[in-house]
């Protein structure tokens, strides 16, 4: 007899799974051991053996695996054993003995021993004597035997010229839910903040394929986050899985929302969000839209102006945690490793700061957008759109985007709240400026800053059109380049 050196797993399929039928199940569980494997090898890890069977699969590596499987969505958890290479009676016992007895110090046990030995060779071992044997050899430093709720249960799998060991109390609780590619494919509208990673990974959670879709309103800082937030969820949940983000350029919407009344700007921009994302999910043929949309977050989230949000797609929208508090997210934003990577600066979707429609309808949307072309905004905004394969790490060259900002004339903060007074430059509001800046200076360079980078960026765009040299960056970037 010898103990096998490698890295031994028993792992068990969700108990979603285990409720399908016996088609349904096979396939499922085919998918769950496909794509751990290839996580394994995307992680180097060595798989050794795998033997899938009907409840779970027994994995054997050169490596520890544990994070790997851990992080598969579709299992419901594992074993780590312990594996001679023998399946004499003798043996067992004394190995039993070696590895249990530590363990069941002071405490009330139970031994289980399941014979898997093929049919032919059942009839050699008695599964109900190798319990009473193992138990009464390790009685003496216990509490006792109790086999309906002991402290430790301890389990010895008898297979063909092997044995396992393991107990109940040495079990790791995985993900859960359905194994990735298994129940459709979903467009992910993704901010990088705290609560679209935590939706992604629900979504992950019930065997859906994301890809995403980013809306660049001019955030440096809130690009970042989109991309390590991504690049942390990637590696750790789906490596096997190809995806893409989708970025655009959000300008274009910007720029037409200052057609329509100030208390409409935030929904509408959830609008063009939502159409611009339904025109991108049906061209690719997905499925549905994912969002981190919650119940009362801010105004869009609002009850009826979720309603009327639903009203204007034909595309099903999902948002996993529509029903969850913000203690709840951000429990499990940090029980998925993303909380310190998301964007926690001011929601670049606040367009409009007060005095904001929360009660709105699909009739008052639409009249407020009355005198702007839709259409004509989503083609543009989809005119922008940058690809990344993120399985190809493409996306990692969105991290090397620091700009240097020199040489300005003027430099001009787009707020007059005493609360935004920075050092060295003009305090103008915005639609001030949007509407005056036709008289300034053109032989002047002018750097614009905003809270988010949206609007300044919005009206350095504005300005280049019409001859002026600007340029529009956010608070943090600029107080990081100049202060």
């Amino acid at each position: 007899m010898s103990v096998i050196p490698s890295y031994h797993y028993l792992i068990k399929y969700s108990s979603e799974i285990m409720t399908k039928s016996p088609r349904s199940r096979s396939g499922l569980s085919k998918q769950i051991v496909k794509n751990l494997s290839e996580a394994l090898k995307i992680n180097q890890i060595k798989q050794i053996t795998h033997q899938p069977e009907w409840a779970h699969v027994y994995l054997e590596t050169d490596k520890p695996a544990d994070s790997v499987i851990l992080n598969t969505p579709g299992i419901h958890g594992y074993h780590k054993v312990k594996v001679i290479s023998s399946s004499a009676p003798d043996e067992i016992i004394s190995f039993a003995q070696s590895m249990f007895s530590p363990r069941i110090q002071n405490k009330t046990f139970a031994v289980r021993v399941r014979n898997r030995l093929p049919e032919s060779r059942k009839k050699e071992i008695s599964r109900r004597n190798l319990e009473k044997e193992i138990g009464s050899l390790l009685f003496p430093a216990s509490n006792g035997v109790n086999l309906s709720s002991p402290d430790i249960t301890c389990y010895i799998e008898i297979r063909k010229n092997q044995t396992f060991f393991y107990t109940d109390k040495e079990t790791v609780k995985g993900i859960g839910g359905f194994p990735v590619g298994a129940s459709g494919k979903s467009l992910v509208l993704f901010s990088g903040g705290i609560d679209s990673p935590v939706a992604t990974f629900l979504t992950l959670k019930m065997g859906i394929a994301p890809r995403f879709v980013y809306f660049d309103l001019g955030s440096k800082k809130q690009l970042q986050n989109v991309t390590l937030t991504l690049d942390k969820l990637h590696k750790t949940f789906f490596p096997f899985q190809k995806t893409y983000l989708y970025i655009l350029n959000g300008t274009p919407v910007l720029q037409a929302l200052q057609n329509i009344p100030e208390k409409f700007q935030n929904l509408g921009l959830k609008y063009f969000f939502y159409k611009i994302s339904e025109r991108l999910a049906f061209h690719n043929k997905l499925h549905a839209l994912v969002t981190g949309e919650a119940f009362g977050q801010v105004s869009t989230q609002s009850f009826q102006n979720l309603v009327t949000l639903d009203q204007i797609t034909q595309i099903p929208v999902f948002r996993p945690l529509l029903f969850m508090q913000k203690t709840e997210i951000i429990q499990t934003a940090n029980r998925i490793n993303t909380f310190h990577l998301s964007y926690t600066g001011v929601e670049n979707c606040a367009v409009a700061q007060k005095h904001v429609v929360i009660n709105s309808t699909p009739e008052k949307l639409k009249t407020a957008l009355q005198n702007i072309n839709p259409e004509k905004v989503i083609q543009q905004t989809l005119d922008t759109i940058k690809v990344y394969n993120i399985k190809k790490n493409e996306h990692l060259s969105l991290l090397s985007t620091s700009k240097s900002f020199s040489g300005f004339d003027k430099i001009i903060y787009l707020s007059k709240n005493e609360n935004d007074q920075l050092a060295n430059m003009e305090n103008i509001d915005f639609r001030e400026a949007w509407n005056d800046f036709f008289g300034w200076d053109k032989t002047k360079k002018y750097l614009l800053v905003c809270e988010t980078g949206a609007k300044s960026r919005l009206l350095a765009q504005f300005m280049k059109e019409n001859g002026f040299q600007a340029e529009g960056v956010g608070k943090s970037e600029y107080s990081s380049v100049f202060v």
